[in-house]
């Protein structure tokens, strides 16, 4: 008979197995509890970093001024424009029709300018000129106003004219012609106000909504804004999945050194996708504006084994173009070389006798030439 207080050694064996996953689960448990503890820290630490570089350098600060994107000559007329660098700020349709208008304005300023001031205000010199009123303030003051009109000061020109006009007699009214007046009158008040509306609309349609003001808007700093969203994206996916494995009892110790990688190598992947989809290498389906890099840093922060797999599908990509263009390069050169051969051989056949004995002649000498050079230097 079995002593019932003897220990069995099958469940000494069972109990011992309970206790060593008891004991692994209790471990566990505490490396998910400081790994997510670790986590949030960390999340908590890059946003406060993240709070601190808006409060250095401002949303505001990253804003380029209209000038550096649109460029005006003295009159108002375009004169140069970055349509890319200004559908970065304002979208391509608000683009097409800002360039629209200003090119439409530009043409109406260059037409008007070139009949009031190349024109009418010759015109009126010369009125002026012969109405007999020669005072050397009166010279000076056409002369003043004359070099305003030119510089594409024209709101000053105007004002300055219609003080001029104001001081005049009746009588010099009536040679200069009242028509003269008011055609040159109220060509630089056109100019002035077709100017007006050149600067105005570039200083309204330049600026970024508001409603996406929260973001850097400079390309640089947007990478960069992306760059710590993608690091945000990587945090929050794997709190996400170690928080629901720890739930479920599937956390393992080797989560910490998962985790710690894909920080790592998280965001530079996503570095290297926002920039494939900067450069047009990818076509994301949207409109690429300095919001959408943040979003989409984050997103591929967030799916990170998803962004490697795009990476290595583009790597793949790439290096067969590369490949491909290597072999293209190589058939190139052999055609080129058979086609200098061919030409070498085309030219260098004879047409007649006196050719071919001139040739012959040409081969000789050059055949002892080498011989004599290779008796002086003997190897």
């Amino acid at each position: 008979m079995n002593n019932p207080h003897e220990a069995n050694p099958v469940h000494e064996e069972i109990r011992r197995l309970r206790q060593e996953e008891k004991k692994r689960h209790e471990s566990n448990d505490r490396n998910s509890h400081w790994l997510l503890l670790s986590l949030h820290c960390l999340l908590l630490l890059a946003a406060v970093l993240y709070v601190c570089l808006h409060k250095i350098h401002p949303v505001k600060e990253t804003i380029w001024k209209p000038e550096e994107l649109v460029q005006l000559d003295c009159a108002g007329r375009l004169s140069h424009l970055s349509e890319y660098d200004i559908r970065w700020y304002i979208g391509r349709e608000d683009t097409a029709a800002l360039i629209a208008s200003l090119k439409d304005r530009s043409q109406r300023i260059d037409e008007l300018e070139d009949k009031v001031v190349r024109q009418s205000l010759l015109e009126f010199q010369g009125r002026f000129s012969s109405a007999g009123d020669l005072s050397s303030n009166a010279t000076r003051r056409i002369n003043e106003f004359a070099a305003m009109a030119r510089n594409g000061d024209f709101s000053k020109a105007a004002a300055l004219f219609t003080g001029i006009v104001g001081g005049w007699t009746d009588e010099t009214r009536k040679f200069v012609g009242e028509n003269s007046i008011f055609d040159l009158n109220y060509g630089l008040e056109e100019l002035a106000r077709l100017k007006q509306q050149q600067t105005g609309a570039l200083r309204k349609t330049l600026q970024p909504p508001l409603i996406h003001q929260i973001f850097w808007m400079s390309p640089r700093w947007a990478l960069l804004e992306a760059v710590y969203w993608s690091l945000f994206g990587t945090l929050v996916n794997l709190i996400v999945n170690i928080s629901q494995a720890r739930a479920d009892g599937r956390f393992t110790t080797d989560e910490r050194w998962i985790s710690l990688s894909k920080i790592v190598y998280g965001p530079i992947l996503s570095f290297v996708l926002i920039l494939a989809i900067y450069f047009g290498l990818i076509n994301p389906g949207t409109e690429i504006r300095f919001w959408f890099l943040p979003l989409a840093g984050f997103l591929f922060g967030y799916n990170t084994r998803k962004t490697a797999v795009v990476i290595d599908k583009l790597s793949a990509k790439l290096l067969g173009a590369t490949d491909k263009s290597i072999d293209q390069i190589g058939q190139l050169k052999a055609q080129s070389a058979a086609y200098a051969a061919d030409a070498i051989r085309a030219k260098a056949r004879p047409a007649n006798f006196s050719e071919l004995k001139q040739q012959a002649l040409i081969v000789a000498d050059t055949a002892i030439t080498a011989r004599v050079l290779n008796q002086q230097n003997p190897k």
